[in-house]
């Protein structure tokens, strides 16, 4: 046991016993801490081989009565795009329930799950699913300035005969790791290597009219109705649906829709995939052990820079 005193002030004095630390005041106890011992640093080895175990999602929403309900999802796995739309369910709920199931089987055990700000916005429609689906203490997120940024779901797949082995996925929000937007992603990376086609505005405000249904097919909807295009974009728009042979008086919603969400889903994955090829082949990194781009950053300084023979 040690006691450090206060030169100015024998009234005051630090009690020191094994790790804590007491501060009295006047023969009061004030403060009272314990001291913990840390280590430095280390280097973390290079990565040998990257992990492509991942997949994306991408939901759209209609405005009801000020709320938003999801009434399109779409998940893209690298090779299929597969899609759900509401007219083919009862509800939302339904629709996302189904959605969820689709991913919690065994060939995507351990894969993560992207969505471009699933910790705002997507997060929202689908913890409610996920809770109800899976048992709350199977559900494990991290959570940082009250953000969700790894979300593992652990899982017992129907019809498994290994009722002890644990199944999980971990869903993720892509924005923390790519922070900027999906059509600059798209033009950064997936459009320039020649993985996707140029990106077509959808008419967001058409979607949001009460009378419009989810099964609307019929003219292609006003200029008025798309959102950061002047007249000149949407024309060269008109002039591309009929150089697709598109019948523009029979815009089909559910249809278009389902194209836009899943061009989305590729858009997100094939970012994800090169910009996962370009760290690796730069830092020996793999970016599916980072969720956010401050502990990627983190990572790659420990792999590539970090000195631990340097007192830092």
């Amino acid at each position: 046991m040690d006691i450090v005193y206060d030169i100015n002030n024998y009234n005051s004095f630090v009690r020191l016993i094994d790790n804590s630390q007491y501060v009295y005041d006047k023969g009061e106890k004030v403060l009272s801490q314990k001291r913990k011992k840390v280590q430095y640093f280390t280097n973390l080895k290079p990565c040998k081989k990257v992990s492509y175990q991942f997949i994306t999602m991408d939901l759209e929403t209609k405005s009801i009565n000020g709320n938003l309900i999801p009434y399109c999802v779409s998940i893209f796995d690298g090779k299929i795009s597969y899609s759900f739309y509401i007219t083919d369910y009862k509800s939302s709920d339904e629709m996302l329930k189904a959605s969820v199931l689709f991913i919690l089987k065994i060939k995507y055990n351990g894969h993560r799950v992207y969505l471009h700000n699933f910790s705002y916005f997507d997060g929202i429609f689908l913890m409610k699913i996920i809770s109800d689906l899976v048992i709350s203490n199977n559900i494990k997120p991290v959570i940082r300035d009250n953000r969700i940024i790894n979300l593992r779901v652990e899982f017992l797949p129907e019809n498994t005969k290994n009722k002890q082995r644990k199944y999980y996925v971990e869903f993720r929000d892509s924005y923390l790791l790519l922070t900027t937007s999906l059509e600059k992603l798209g033009k950064t990376f997936a459009i320039n290597e020649g993985k996707l086609e140029q990106k077509l505005p959808f008419p967001y405000r058409f979607v949001n009219e009460k009378d419009v249904d989810y099964n609307y097919i019929g003219p292609i909807p006003d200029f008025k109705y798309y959102d950061k295009i002047n007249n000149e974009q949407y024309n060269e728009l008109i002039l591309q649906s009929k150089n697709n042979n598109k019948d523009l008086t029979k815009w089909d919603l559910k249809k278009e829709t389902i194209y836009y969400c899943e061009q989305d889903c590729r858009t997100l994955y094939y970012s994800i995939l090169e910009f996962g090829k370009l760290i690796y082949l730069q830092f020996n990194v793999d970016i599916s052990k980072t969720p956010t781009v401050s502990s990627l950053a983190f990572r790659i300084f420990r792999v590539k820079y970090l000195d631990e023979n340097k007192n830092i």
